[in-house]
């Protein structure tokens, strides 16, 4: 199932898949962001019956903000890993990449070690200790929340209304304002009423997050 889903479609996946960290995981630059969609000629032949991520996939991949693993697979389950998510979210946001993250496992000629300075300069998040960032570490779906809601929560409607989802008792004290603030926002949603917000966040439930935050306006 698929805690950010559209309108209850569970096609999105469970991000299930494990997936390791390696080369630029599928993000990168590219072309500028197109309100219509995408090019039927160039479209991944593993996002059938991901219909709810579809769009999201392919008008982020138009803005530069992730590319397939390969140009026709695209592994919308495979679990996301902090490093990537930041990268995602530093170049949605258009951050300048211009910082140091002093970390034990972030080394300054890696891919991810701009987009982690970028972050942690921006405060959209912290690492797992004083030394570590968690590279390689799949990121969770209320961690997911928690970024996004630190790099927008000025923007965002704050909203009052308490946290409904089954499983709100799950939701870390840290993570309940930003599951909170995004649910209010229509960011991300439950499924059958639950959110599990332990859960890895998959590739394809992630950019349905970032295109929704583009196509409400609180990204530009």
């Amino acid at each position: 199932t698929n805690s950010y889903n559209c309108d209850n479609d569970k096609s999105g996946g469970s991000g299930s898949k494990s997936g390791t960290s390696s080369g630029s995981g599928g993000v990168g630059t590219g072309d500028v962001f197109v309100e219509s969609g995408y090019n039927n000629n160039n479209t991944f032949a593993d996002l059938d019956g991901f219909d709810c991520a579809k769009d999201a996939v392919y008008a982020l991949k138009a803005r530069g903000i992730v590319n397939g693993v390969s140009q026709k697979l695209f592994e919308p389950q495979r679990s996301i890993t902090r490093e990537e998510f930041v990268k995602m979210l530093v170049v949605s946001l258009n951050l300048n990449t211009n910082a140091n993250a002093a970390f034990d496992d972030v080394k300054a000629d890696m891919w991810y070690t701009p987009y982690i300075g970028a972050a942690i300069k921006n405060n959209l998040t912290n690492g797992i200790s004083d030394t570590l960032f968690g590279i390689g570490t799949q990121i969770s779906r209320q961690d997911c929340a928690v970024f996004i809601y630190r790099a927008l929560k000025d923007k965002l409607n704050i909203g009052e209304s308490q946290l409904l989802f089954d499983d709100s008792s799950d939701i870390a004290d840290y993570a309940k304002d930003a599951v909170q603030c995004l649910t209010n926002n229509g960011i991300i949603m439950g499924d059958n009423n639950k959110f599990m917000p332990n859960g890895n966040a998959s590739r394809a439930e992630v950019c349905v997050m970032l295109y929704r935050l583009i196509d409400r306006g609180y990204i530009k």
